[in-house]
């Protein structure tokens, strides 16, 4: 990920006020590319996991596989992360918004089948995010990473439904603008999601380390002795994380 950063700053001498996009250059790790602040990539995936175990019930019985899927993970990142950043006004309407929920689940059906059916297809590439300089998050955390989940996190979670970590330099391109905020959708998510301590704790290993720790004090252990420049880093993290868990519980 660091060439590709290093590839990316060549051209902002002569582009320094506008925006670019640039082919992929190298692999990516998909795990570390959405930690620590795109926690919804993986709620994407499990609701692809619902539906292959229950493909039958959503291409036999649409409104019962619905009620199932009004009741698990995506339907929580709908609300609080598709409806509050991009059509807030769905929040004050629920008739509306169960309507634009139903024809999400149907997209994101037909994207899965499709997937099925055809693998990735290279003329629908992921739009990753970077920037000359890398603002705080919404939520104001302030992370090293360079590139960021951007357009395409569907189908970062198809990949990762299917078993690929990778993602090849041919299945992404990079948008980049002179100033940008990454989106934190990790901490609007916490505390809404039955969120155990292990999972979260692997989900944030992986901007950290090459492990999966289950326990957050073996995190910073690890850091502590290998990476020490990052402690802080990892410390605001989960200090913007553990205040998003407990407003959220209010």
């Amino acid at each position: 990920m660091w060439r590709t950063w290093r590839r990316l700053a060549k051209p902002f001498q002569a582009l320094l006020s506008e925006a670019f996009t640039v082919d992929g250059s190298e692999e990516l790790d998909i795990p570390r590319l959405i930690s620590p602040l795109r926690y919804d990539v993986l709620v994407r995936k499990s609701f692809f996991d619902l539906l292959a175990r229950e493909r039958s019930l959503y291409e036999r019985d649409f409104d019962r596989f619905m009620e199932i899927a009004s009741q698990c993970s995506y339907h929580t990142w709908f609300e609080r992360i598709h409806c509050s950043r991009f059509d807030p006004g769905l929040l004050r309407n629920d008739t509306a918004r169960q309507v634009a929920y139903r024809k999400r689940v149907k997209a994101s059906g037909q994207l899965y089948f499709s997937f099925e059916k055809r693998g990735f297809l290279p003329e629908h590439k992921i739009v990753l995010r970077s920037g000359r300089q890398i603002l705080p998050s919404d939520s104001g955390k302030s992370v090293s990473a360079q590139i960021f989940a951007g357009d395409g996190c569907h189908q970062l979670a198809l990949l990762l439904k299917h078993g690929t970590t990778i993602l090849r330099p041919q299945q992404y391109v990079v948008k980049v603008v002179p100033r940008y905020a990454p989106l934190d959708n990790t901490a609007r998510l916490l505390g809404a999601l039955d969120l155990a301590n292990s999972d979260y704790a692997a989900f944030i290993s992986a901007s950290f380390s090459d492990s999966r720790h289950s326990r957050l004090d073996d995190l910073l252990d690890e850091v502590t002795a290998r990476t020490p420049w990052r402690l802080g880093e990892l410390k605001q993290v989960l200090a913007v994380d553990r205040l998003a868990f407990q407003a959220q519980m209010h």
